[in-house]
């Protein structure tokens, strides 16, 4: 089980659970969880976040107390080439670093989709990653051999064409490669966006939240049965 915090904003965030199949049914995953729950619990978070894909058993994370708040997307432009006359010069994208890009997105953020979208996650990762600005429009992103994938898309939604002139310039920056963003809030101002500009569904996910004071009563509650 791999396990991120953020001790100053009191919340926790659950990458990863993995048990080999020949011990599955033992309920260890649960036993793992229950470890790790109870420990950021007592250390005082306020709350513990996951992510479960659609072919991931929910029924443990709901018997765990989980709440379901809300569907992250992964979506690709796969038809995208250099040679499609949608590359726009206007407005122009900049390089920048980290903090401004933090700067320059900071009125426009809202609470993050996805734990990688956290400026303290983006700060730790930053070595790894690039930083674009385009007007009202910011974006950090990740360079890999087969696909460059936006991480972290922050505009304005009345300004709309800053977010399409990012968006189009890092699409023609990864061609012939693959150009991804993923944790797209279903249904969203972004969500519409990529959809009008041709980019498909290839991932969903499930944001899952628990409020580790209600964990911390039912453990209470646990302990005085036990004692009864």
């Amino acid at each position: 089980m791999i396990n991120s915090v953020d001790p100053e904003a009191r919340e926790s965030y659950s990458y990863y659970w993995g048990v080999l199949p020949q011990f599955r049914g033992t309920h260890l995953a649960i036993r793992l969880a229950t470890t790790y729950l109870d420990q950021v619990a007592r250390e005082d978070f306020s709350s513990t976040q996951a992510e479960a894909a659609s072919d991931s058993p929910n029924s443990i994370y709901q018997r765990l107390g989980f709440d379901v708040a809300q569907v992250a997307i992964e979506m690709e432009w796969p038809s995208f080439g250099a040679e499609s006359g949608q590359q726009l010069s206007e407005p122009p994208v900049r390089r920048v670093e980290l903090e401004e890009f933090l700067q320059h997105s900071a009125g426009l953020r809202k609470k993050p989709l996805c734990w990688v979208q956290r400026p303290n996650t983006l700060r730790n990762a930053a070595r790894f990653l690039r930083f674009a600005c385009c007007d009202t429009a910011s974006a950090a992103y990740q360079v890999g051999s087969d696909e460059n994938v936006i991480i972290d898309l922050q505009f304005d939604p009345a300004d709309q064409r800053a977010a399409t002139a990012l968006i189009t310039h890092l699409a023609s920056e990864a061609f012939p490669r693959r150009c991804k963003i993923s944790s797209v809030q279903e249904n969203s101002t972004l969500h519409r966006l990529l959809l009008e500009l041709g980019f498909i569904t290839t991932k969903e996910a499930t944001c899952l939240l628990l409020d580790l004071d209600r964990w911390r009563a039912r453990a209470l509650r646990r302990a005085s049965s036990a004692s009864a």
